[in-house]
């Protein structure tokens, strides 16, 4: 049975931000010069910064018309472009955390699996208004349509809390930059008492080797052939083993780099049946057989659409999913 949660982002969490929002020290600490925000423009700091938080589907001049409508206000997107420069995108980042830990502190109900709060790693790629300033920051590259055939592309990543629906890290940089490397930023985040479970594009061994350094534990959805001890397995009629994982010269170089350990590892491989197509290979650290059993261990990924895309495929034991 699903626990209910018996708390809200509520007027309480809207008090907070507002309130955090207009304070002067948060204005002072978040502009970009000290000259910003001094005079009473029509969007002053406080109202540049709620705007673009319950931001609507229409398009951008329509949230403004709407938004200035009982001011008798005009706004345009250039104008608003020139405003938002005056702020330090890091102001976002510390509402995030503020949100964040408002939540976790206030919460009477916290989802986890076997104890541990399952964090998600997931990246995409977006695209950016076009304007000089965001192509020198993250490329840019040609079409037959738009500005002149230039787009400005980004990648993106993200750490979340899978079975609260929380972000915990966000990440958005120049579209040439690997999920791999995008990935090793958000490896600080997870604490000993998370599980990090990745998609196929993580597998690889210097995440495992950086989180075995950092004894953290992982789950990873393993392509067939990523490994000969993996394809093995996966020929084999074995439901788990204990593989031997060793790293690639490129991946010794990395690990030296960051002072890991590039010793072979020997994490536990688990076999999870496709519906119709197969089986795939998930390898973890969690090598205790009754505790984290096999059923259970498929359980927090899901198959199709990526992971984490369906809550509701997690398995939630009762005895120890809530804290």
């Amino acid at each position: 049975m699903k626990v209910q949660r018996s708390f809200t982002f509520s007027e309480d969490l809207l008090t907070l931000i507002k309130t955090e929002i207009e304070d002067g020290s948060v204005r002072e600490r978040f502009r970009v010069s000290e000259t910003d925000f001094t005079r009473n423009r029509g969007l002053g700091f406080s109202s540049l910064v709620h705007f673009p938080l319950p931001l609507g589907k229409g398009s951008l001049q329509q949230e403004l018309d709407v938004y200035f409508q009982s001011r008798d206000i005009s706004y345009t997107k250039g104008a608003l472009g020139q405003h938002r420069s005056k702020l330090k995108p890091s102001l976002f980042r510390h509402l995030d955390t503020l949100q964040r830990d408002f939540y976790y502190s206030r919460a009477s109900h916290i989802e986890k699996w076997k104890g541990f709060r399952l964090v998600g790693i997931d990246g995409s790629t977006v695209q950016l208004p076009y304007s000089k300033e965001l192509a020198e920051d993250f490329g840019h590259f040609g079409t037959r349509t738009e500005n002149n055939g230039k787009v400005v592309p980004a990648r993106t990543s993200r750490a979340y809390d899978v079975l609260n629906g929380i972000g915990i890290d966000a990440r958005i940089e120049h579209y040439r930059t690997g999920e791999l490397s995008l990935c090793e930023r958000h490896l600080p985040c997870p604490g000993p008492l998370d599980l990090l479970i990745m998609d196929r594009a993580y597998a690889a061994f210097w995440p495992m080797a950086a989180l075995h350094h950092q004894k953290k534990s992982f789950s990873i959805r393993v392509k067939a052939n990523r490994w000969k001890p993996a394809r093995q397995f996966l020929s084999s009629k074995k439901k788990e083993q204990l593989i031997e994982v060793g790293p690639s010269n490129e991946a010794v170089k990395r690990c030296r780099e960051k002072g890991i350990d590039p010793s072979a590892l020997k994490p536990r491989s688990v076999r999870v049946p496709m519906d119709g197509n197969g089986d795939y290979i998930l390898v973890t650290n969690l090598i205790d057989q009754k505790e984290y059993r096999c059923a259970e261990l498929s359980g927090t990924c899901t198959v199709k659409d990526g992971p984490w895309k369906n809550r509701s495929n997690c398995s939630r034991p009762g005895p120890n999913r809530k804290t």
